[in-house]
């Protein structure tokens, strides 16, 4: 029931509006038109519209009941304007209408109960979810605590909390892609990398000063250009074509006959087989065996600064002699040792180096 209702700053109202109290359970209002019956009414049937935020509608014991309100505006929402004026008809419902409405209320009832038998579904299985979580909390930990003498300095970061363990575990499970490792394995990693403080070592000593290496380094021999004997005929041939040490290699392939062990043509006559040997006379040779003897003797010398205690980390040892290997590879090119006899003897080095 309504005690009191106020009304102003609509339609006729103004800003000071009315007071209407001491209502009973049936009320008549009457007046011209125009003087704000209809607003009245209005003001029942939608108190909330924002157009009525000056007005206010008292109930007895702030019980609120249902307002129906049949006015102009109910008729024109609901019927529109008959075509005689003042007679509104709604027409009689069919049995079919009747009956389909009472099947969807039929329906709307079913829907409703399963809706409650599935939020209670719903209640159930998050209910056990949060039951299997906590579960997994406790079990990964007890795994933790089978294994934390072993792991427990590889896992720190991630055992603050068993909540955070659990964490960690399912995002490793999900992001780490690496090969797995028996426990056997991962115990001895566990042990050589965090079983006790590490160990210092002292820095390894510089290399020093091999004075055998440094004097065949230096030999004169390095610098003297090793030709063959410059009055032959041939030989101005082989010093513009640069090619003495291809020739001299190539005289193990000679034979009795003319056919040239290169081309296989008859180009080869006794006189250009004489002239090859004057060409290659007893001071080539000589040179030749002496710079023979330097190089085995630097293979002999490098092998001991390999095997030298001081030189225990291998990659110190190839820089170093990669960088020293270098200057001499460049003073046995300049002393006319072909290129890929220099790469052949410098892989032999580097591979002792590495062994």
């Amino acid at each position: 029931m309504i005690n009191i209702i106020k009304i102003s700053s609509i339609a006729s109202y103004d800003n000071n509006g009315i007071e209407i109290s001491e209502l009973k359970k049936i009320n008549f209002f009457y007046g011209a038109n125009g003087c704000g019956k209809t607003t009245i009414s209005n003001l029942l049937a939608n108190s909330s519209d924002p157009k009525f935020n000056k007005c206010l509608i008292e109930w007895k014991g702030n019980q609120k009941i249902k307002v129906l309100v049949y006015n102009k505006q109910f008729r024109e929402k609901n019927f529109g304007t008959g075509n005689i004026a003042g007679v509104f008809t709604l027409g009689q419902a069919t049995k079919e209408d009747l009956d389909n409405i009472q099947d969807k209320k039929i329906d709307l009832l079913k829907l409703k109960e399963e809706q409650i038998t599935q939020k209670k579904t719903l209640e159930t299985q998050q209910n056990k979810l949060k039951d299997n979580a906590d579960t997994l909390i406790d079990d990964c930990w007890v795994i933790y605590k089978q294994y934390e003498v072993d792991f427990k300095e590889a896992l720190r970061g991630a055992i603050g909390s068993k909540v955070f363990f659990r964490d960690k575990i399912l995002s490793e499970k999900t992001s780490n892609s690496a090969v797995l490792l028996s426990l056997d394995e991962l115990k001895g990693k566990a042990a050589t990398l965090l079983s006790g403080s590490p160990i210092r070592k002292n820095t390894i000593p510089a290399l020093g000063s091999y004075e055998l290496i440094d004097n065949i380094e230096k030999d004169v021999i390095w610098k003297k250009v090793i030709v063959g004997k410059a009055g032959v005929d041939i030989s101005g041939l082989i010093e513009r074509l640069r090619n003495s040490d291809w020739v001299n290699q190539g005289r193990q392939y000679l034979t009795d006959d003319q056919t040239c062990p290169f081309c296989q043509k008859e180009t080869v006559d006794q006189n250009l087989i004489d002239q090859i040997d004057e060409y290659f006379d007893e001071s080539f040779k000589l040179d030749k065996a002496e710079i023979d003897s330097k190089k085995s003797s630097y293979l002999s010398q490098v092998d001991a600064v390999l095997s030298d205690p001081s030189t225990e980390n291998r990659t110190e040892k190839l820089s170093y002699m990669s960088k020293r290997f270098e200057v001499s590879r460049r003073r046995l090119i300049i002393s006319g040792m072909p290129a890929f006899s220099v790469i052949k003897h410098f892989n032999i080095i580097k591979n002792r180096s590495l062994s």
